[in-house]
């Protein structure tokens, strides 16, 4: 887990910092290329064929990451500290993506830091709330240079999607 007090009761912070422990610890010794981050509450109707590429990965849409909004943008460019044209910053979390472990490695390291930082950052955790840690990650991935094809069909989200997309899985939302 992160120091004590770190995520100041926002558990999800605690996701990066997996993820980065993972990678340094373990990820070598996995011989698959790939790997999928999903979380507890997916449900797969399906397998899930294999979205990514070694040069792009494959992740969910979601309508309330958007970066190119005029009341986020601001935010945004306040911490991408690389610059990165805004072209390359996706409406993605972290969950469901499948990406490369090259890529992944790319992405991570900045992705927790980004995480905790925008979580103490009055201005960012009270513009993005409880998705503060996708942004960070859609940040993180567009200042690694990972880029993303988009599939809406990857997930259903109830109640929002009121029609059945051939997808690999819904994402419940109790």
């Amino acid at each position: 887990p992160l120091p004590p007090g770190t995520d100041e009761g926002y558990v999800v912070l605690h996701r990066p910092y997996a993820f980065k422990q993972w990678l340094e610890r373990y990820a070598d010794g996995i011989e698959e290329e790939f790997v999928l981050m999903s979380e507890p509450d997916h449900l797969y109707l399906r397998p899930m064929p294999l979205l990514a590429t070694p040069l792009k990965a494959a992740a969910f849409p979601f309508f309330y990451i958007n970066p190119m909004d005029p009341k986020y943008t601001p935010i945004v460019q306040r911490f991408n500290k690389v610059k990165a044209p805004m072209s390359m910053f996706a409406p993605i979390g972290n969950s469901p993506v499948m990406i490369s472990k090259t890529s992944l490695k790319k992405v991570v390291p900045l992705w927790h830091e980004l995480a905790v930082t925008m979580k103490k950052d009055p201005e960012a955790n009270a513009a993005f709330g409880w998705v503060v840690e996708m942004w960070a990650y859609s940040i993180a991935s567009a200042q690694a240079g990972v880029t993303y094809q988009l599939f809406p069909e990857m997930a259903l989200q109830p109640p929002w999607d009121t029609e059945f997309k051939l997808g690999g899985m819904v994402n419940l939302v109790a």
